[in-house]
């Protein structure tokens, strides 16, 4: 069965998640490529570092301060709501010792690649389409505006250098 199609005003939200995922999958690759490339190890984390700035910070202020309470007003499980802030919280922890050269090592990247990936997973698979099924139009044209006054369109990457590697 194919899943519907997402609402105009997620969409950005998924946009960014796939770039997210893009990097994930460069982190793992690169991995398998070069475990013990501490040069590359070094590259990546502040490339990543760069990434969460420019885009994940904003994706998660928009997720957090927009979709969330309206999730929350539809009745989301609120146990679960509470987990995808602590994924936030968690993956903004990681981007801390990636920014230490002290504390910086091959499993903090593959940590934070899969968290993040794990993540963006469950929120197309759960939430969005929970979001979907149950907000009204009116409540959706705000989310849309609202998501769009943080994060534009998402129709590229705001840190396009990374996707160039």
């Amino acid at each position: 069965m194919k899943s519907p199609k997402r609402f105009e005003s997620i969409v950005p939200l998924s946009r960014e998640h796939h770039y997210a995922l893009l990097i994930c999958l460069s982190i793992n690759r690169g991995l398998l490529q070069r475990p013990d490339d501490k040069d590359w190890i070094i590259r990546k984390a502040d490339n990543v570092v760069k990434f969460y700035q420019c885009e994940l910070v904003t994706h998660f202020k928009a997720e957090e301060e927009i979709l969330f309470p309206v999730i929350k007003q539809l009745h989301f499980n609120t146990f679960a709501l509470n987990q995808y802030i602590d994924e936030h919280r968690g993956l903004e922890n990681i981007i801390l010792q990636l920014k230490s050269i002290d504390k910086l090592t091959q499993e903090n990247l593959k940590e934070f690649a899969r968290i993040l990936e794990g993540h963006i997973r469950k929120e197309e698979r759960e939430l969005f389409p929970f979001y979907q099924e149950h907000v009204d139009p009116e409540m959706d044209r705000e989310v849309q505006n609202n998501i769009r006054s943080y994060i534009g369109d998402a129709s590229k990457p705001r840190y396009r250098e990374l996707f160039d590697e």
